[in-house]
């Protein structure tokens, strides 16, 4: 029986190692537009697995054993906080998707905490670690200059995407990788993990300032200075090898520095769009500040309070975050989920103190090390909505356990068959939800995707099916009523497009194309004041959406209102312009032709829209 718990033990640890490995590499067939429902299904299917694994070893002891640890009661509280803010939610489903999602994360960090028991165990965890950073680092670099796996050979994308799909997540997961390899090349006395941590910690930062994430820079220094005053390098006897860090990584910035794009520079003109964002996030917070909006809801309920200063920044962006970690935690799940999350915090820095003035030593370090990379992604938790994506919450879970682990007295012990049926009740509870919230989305959303690439292909009818197989499947997902609608409107059944828009509306009152082809088929189908107010509706939503002010123009045109025609021409050509310039900005330049030539086809004598033409032509040359 002993030998049996041990082998359950490795396979635990062996599981951890395939997780943190894997899931930063883990991608959908479909590249970019897979990576977040793919990587969480990657996590949780693996900790379905290992659960069961666990749950075998405390059979073959015949007891439940759990450790107790300072974070316990708030993490009881900030789910609790978290299942009461359903009350208000407006898309329940989405809402209990992503309390599963928080449910997997605690039981990372209890399966960590009651499974990996000694130093060397933590020490190794470093090892899947830095081979994935590495791996999502190189092809980051390699995709700034063209030659990633992830893009067309010789093209350079508008952002880096890596494996990881968004270059502020990529930023993230780096700051907090690097405190530990930075920290593993300074103090450890082995000479080869010495010579590896340094070349990954420069890889790392180099592809880090390459993405230029502001946020994640700032994480970054603090996680630095922090690590400075805990332990300080005067103190060090550095070999030769490793006082060559220092100048090497300030050497990395600075070339990083000097190839960053034009176009990584125009991040800093959405600033102003972070800011309008803060601001509308607090108009939905004082709406309902006890309970909030519900989990997992922002995306639904933000749009509501939007600052319509906010598409003169972005014109045509859907304002989907809040770009704010501690913001969105309070305007989804109320203040008490939000000081529930501040009490976690102050929970894990009071036990990380204790263990820096209890360790000694090189494990001393590593304390310091997991504590800088919690600080880093807390700091830049003020910019951005990292604790809401999977690899960052994987580490910052997974960091948050490696801290705990040791001293820890057990809470519970007990060789009752009741606990037993408890600890089995709650691993098929998970099961059940693991495949109602994350087995059957990704299916749903693969038949969505293949269904829309058949119909982008005008093949109706194996479109038609596989888009029916989708919402069947996940019946409140708007995108695919959409899709479907659009499916319908080009091979002119009218009167289902109609209805699948009207349920992707009400869904999501929010989906300004939904309502702009709503406008747009009932145009088509001669009901003109349908049609006007529908297209109002999608001009209130997006002032620069073009599409619906050239309709309305062409239904006033119909109606003899020949100034509001124009009016609203002159209005559409703007729009096309404005976006079209967004386009530009952001490295689209084959977007940006598009909105160009649709405004300049509404005024063939603009300069404005032929100037945009011969820059997007030069852009698209110089990629």
């Amino acid at each position: 029986m002993v030998k049996a718990s041990k082998w359950c033990e490795n396979i635990i640890e062996k599981g951890l190692w395939i997780l943190l490995f894997i899931v930063p590499l883990a991608m959908g067939s479909y590249a970019r537009t897979g990576f977040l429902l793919f990587k969480v299904l990657v996590t949780q299917g693996i900790l379905l697995l290992l659960l069961l694994v666990w749950i075998i070893k405390m059979i073959l002891e015949k007891e439940v054993r759990l450790v107790r640890t300072p974070l316990d009661l708030p993490i009881l509280f900030l789910f609790s906080f978290g299942l009461l803010s359903l009350i208000n939610v407006f898309h329940f489903a989405v809402g209990l998707q992503e309390l599963f999602i928080l449910l997997t994360y605690i039981l990372l960090f209890y399966l960590i905490v009651n499974n990996l028991k000694n130093f060397r165990q933590v020490e190794r965890i470093f090892i899947p670690v830095f081979l994935a950073a590495t791996l999502v680092s190189v092809e980051g670099i390699l995709e700034n200059w063209g030659w990633g796996v992830l893009v067309t050979r010789g093209e350079r994308p508008p952002e880096i995407f890596s494996f990881i799909g968004n270059p502020n997540y990529i930023a993230q997961y780096l700051i907090t990788v690097l405190p530990l390899s930075i920290t593993v090349s300074l103090f450890t006395s082995n000479k080869v993990k010495k010579t590896f941590s340094t070349l990954i910690s420069a890889i790392l930062i180099f592809c880090l300032f390459l993405i230029f994430s502001r946020g994640a820079w700032l994480g970054f220094l603090v996680s630095l200075v922090f690590l400075g005053f805990i332990l300080p390098l005067p103190k060090l006897k550095l070999s030769i090898p490793a006082k060559w860090v220092i100048p090497l990584l300030v050497f990395v910035i600075l070339v990083s520095y000097f190839v960053l794009t034009t176009q990584q520079q125009e991040l800093f003109r959405r600033v102003p769009a972070r800011i309008i964002n803060w601001k509308s996030a607090l108009l939905m917070i004082r709406a309902r500040p006890f309970l909030g909006s519900g989990i997992g809801n922002l995306y639904f309920v933000l749009p509501r309070y939007l600052l319509p200063q906010f598409h003169e920044i972005l014109p045509m962006q859907r304002i989907a975050e809040s770009h704010n970690d501690y913001l969105h935690i309070w305007a989804e799940t109320g203040i008490f989920g939000l000081l529930a999350f501040l009490w976690l915090i102050m929970a894990y820095f009071r036990r990380g103190f204790q263990r820096l003035r209890s360790e000694t030593g090189y494990q001393r370090t590593l304390v310091a090390a997991f504590m800088a990379a919690v600080l880093a992604t807390l700091t830049q938790s003020f910019f951005s909505f990292n604790l809401h994506r999977p690899v960052s919450n994987l580490m910052f879970w997974t960091i948050l356990a490696l801290t705990i682990i040791g001293q820890e007295k057990v809470f519970l012990s007990s060789r009752r068959k009741s606990s037993y049926s408890i600890v089995v009740s709650l691993a098929v509870l998970f099961a059940i939800l693991f495949y109602t919230c994350s087995i059957r989305p990704f299916v749903a959303d693969f038949y969505y995707r293949k269904g829309r690439r058949y119909t982008q292909h005008q093949e109706w009818d194996k479109g038609f099916i596989l888009l029916k197989k989708a919402i069947e499947i996940d019946p409140k997902n708007p995108q695919i009523h959409y899709a479907l609608g659009n499916a319908y409107g080009k091979s002119k059944e009218y009167d289902k497009a109609i209805v699948e828009y009207r349920e992707a509306l009400a869904i999501d009152p929010y989906h300004v194309y939904a309502r702009t082809n709503l406008g747009i088929v009932f145009h088509l189908i001669g009901k003109d004041l349908r049609a006007a107010g529908e297209l109002k509706k999608a001009i209130a939503l997006h002032p620069f959406h073009g599409e619906p002010h050239f309709y309305l123009g062409q239904i006033y045109e119909k109606r003899e209102n020949i100034e509001g025609a124009k009016g609203k021409y002159r209005e559409a050509e703007r729009a096309h312009l404005k976006y079209g310039q967004a386009l530009l900005s952001w490295g689209q330049p084959e977007k940006a032709a598009r909105e160009f030539k649709k405004a300049l086809r509404l005024n063939p004598e603009s300069e404005e829209a032929r100037r945009g033409l011969e820059q997007a032509a030069t852009a698209r040359s110089g990629s």
